[in-house]
């Protein structure tokens, strides 16, 4: 049948074969790369489940209470993307070891002696870049809740070694402005060396630099600091040029405060200097602060003061955190000063109580005296203020035509011996009977008016106007209702707004 050796099959038999091995190889080699481009094109591996729940720990319940370590613990809830959960709960334990370290650092840092107060500033730039590299000290989930919880801890020791670092980093920029502050002071230029010396002396304490005195080396640096700026300071004098001793009544109409920066060593005034004013005993509103101008003068407004509090106690003095705003550096607290010659002067002013004039206007209808008894009334309640308070009759006036000026809002001219005048008007006209059901009512329509006139200022600060009806039986009745109202309206308006907003200001 075939004429091959035996066991050895047809030539074509042999090709057929041969193609099916081909077929079969292609479809494997087509089915592997299928595989892989699925696999590939998968998004992200399925989230394994988490570990089943082991024993609480006591982080969790309680915490942590051992003083060589800082602890933050914190917690997240499960959600939709369990690495994100993660993440949320990490970054709360950042936020409570940082919350840790500012509650103790204080007291921590004591043999440091910091100068600055402000520990949740220095917390949060000396450390909130380092514990980002922070790893877990221990992790727990809680299936039951489906909660993450994280816990970190950083050492004491870590701690010192994150400020020492830091203090080394500052050191260079003081030493800089140290360099700087000397050079001009050779060459005369005091405004300028003192503001060398200021940026070098925040780079040593407070929350920009955290640089501390005591042994640590290098703490020479702040030594030198300290007393450049020191006797760089005492070169400054601040003398007192003009403000008032005292103060009459509203009398702050262009009041102002003027103060010269000399450098006695020299004999010459600073210009450019920076000067604050600041209320050490009082209050009130004072303009912005100062800069020393071609004459050395640097000056503000006094707008109000606070009439309860004689004498006021304003300080003009050298405003050193301006001076760190020019170098482009954050201020620091009051406290840092501290110790620091900051070359000033007070202003003391003593508060004379204001001399008020009040009168009575009444016309028309049936008055009987009311207007007479409200003044009488508005003058008590002034007088318990410490306002001097004089109560006159229109008619028993030289000059009436003052006060009817007043009633108007006019300006009533010059007046001896008088800061204020206030004018009570009342008039209740047009009494009408009408018909009741039992008797006859009475009906009376009346306007009463309160002016106030600043003679100092030329300004009207209070006008109130009042128009009632009022009824009763009879005219006597109708007199006592008007009076009633007008005294309650009066006492809210007037009486509340001289007590808690007195006239030491501008209208």
């Amino acid at each position: 049948m075939g004429t091959g050796r035996p066991g050895c099959l047809p030539p074509y038999v042999s090709e057929f074969l041969g193609m099916r091995r081909n077929i079969t190889r292609t479809s494997f080699q087509v089915l592997l790369a299928s595989l892989i481009v699925l696999a590939g094109c998968r998004h992200e591996v399925p989230p394994m489940e988490p570990v089943p729940d082991r024993a609480t720990p006591r982080w969790v319940l309680l915490p942590p209470d051992d003083d060589t370590f800082f602890h933050g613990v914190g917690s997240a809830p499960i959600g939709l993307d369990p690495a994100r959960d993660r993440e949320a709960a990490l970054e709360n334990a950042r936020q409570a070891l940082l919350s840790d370290i500012q509650a103790r650092l204080a007291d921590y840092l004591q043999p440091w002696r910091a100068v600055s107060f402000d520990t949740g500033r220095v917390v949060w730039d000396a450390f909130a870049s380092v514990l980002d590299d922070v790893d877990p000290f221990d992790t727990y989930y809680d299936g039951r809740r489906r909660q993450y919880w994280c816990y970190l801890r950083l050492a004491a020791g870590d701690l010192e070694a994150i400020l020492e670092q830091r203090r080394n980093a500052m050191a260079p920029r003081a030493r800089r402005h140290l360099d700087e502050a000397r050079d001009r002071k050779r060459r005369g230029e005091l405004v300028r060396a003192i503001q060398e010396a200021v940026a070098a002396y925040s780079y040593c304490c407070g929350p920009e630099g955290l640089f501390m005195a005591g042994r640590v080396e290098g703490a020479a640096i702040r030594t030198e600091v300290e007393d450049l700026l020191g006797g760089l300071l005492d070169d400054v004098l601040v003398v007192k040029v003009d403000g008032p001793e005292q103060c009459r009544g509203s009398g702050l109409h262009d009041t102002r405060l003027v103060v010269e920066a000399i450098q006695p060593s020299r004999q010459k005034v600073l210009v450019g200097l920076p000067i604050a004013f600041r209320f050490i005993r009082g209050t009130g509103q004072i303009g912005p602060a100062g800069v020393t101008d071609d004459q050395g003068r640097a000056s503000v407004e006094l707008q109000a003061l606070n009439p309860r509090i004689s004498p006021v106690e304003i300080d003009a003095s050298l405003d050193v955190n301006a001076l760190l705003r020019r170098a482009r550096l954050d201020p620091l607290p009051g406290s840092a000063w501290k110790g620091l010659p900051i070359p000033g002067v007070p202003f003391v002013i003593t508060l004379v109580p204001p001399r008020l004039l009040l009168a009575n206007i009444e016309r028309g209808g049936t008055g009987g005296g009311r207007a007479a008894v409200i003044v009488a009334e508005l003058a008590d309640a002034l007088r318990r203020q410490g306002i001097d308070v004089q109560e006159a009759d229109v008619d028993y006036l030289v000059n009436p035509q003052v006060f009817e000026k007043v009633e108007r809002g006019e300006d009533p001219g010059v007046v001896d011996g008088v800061d204020l005048i206030g004018v009570v008007a009342i008039s209740l006209e047009r009494i009408r009977k009408e018909k009741g059901q039992y008797q006859d009512v009475l009906y009376g329509e009346g306007t009463a008016v309160f002016r106030l006139f600043d003679l100092e200022r030329r300004a009207l600060v209070i006008d109130v106007r009042m128009e009632r009806e009022v009824s009763g039986f009879s005219a006597g009745d109708v007199e006592r209702n008007f009076f009633l109202q007008c005294m309650d309206e009066l006492r809210t308006r007037v009486v509340d707004t001289l007590t808690e907003q007195p006239f030491f200001g501008r209208p």
